[in-house]
């Protein structure tokens, strides 16, 4: 696509397009976050373990995930 559309038009519209799909091939390789919860036993504290790449636009998954986990409150 990007060799078709560079040839056919000037180069900055190719440029252009090539940066188009690298942003967009970026956004998409970056919003995948998979998230799993270990929950707690007696000997074992609660686990969360995160792959692949957290960022910004993985926000919503990663509040979710802690939203997940109950509140362990100890007395003082």
């Amino acid at each position: 696509m990007y060799a078709v559309t560079l040839v056919t038009t000037n180069l900055l519209i190719g440029v252009l397009v090539g940066f188009g799909v690298a942003l967009a091939k970026l956004i998409y390789s970056t919003n995948i976050l998979k998230v799993a919860v270990d929950q707690r036993t007696n000997t074992k504290p609660i686990s969360i373990k995160f792959s692949d790449t957290a960022t910004f636009v993985n926000l919503p998954k990663f509040a979710n995930a802690l939203d997940d986990v109950p509140l362990l409150i100890t007395p003082a």
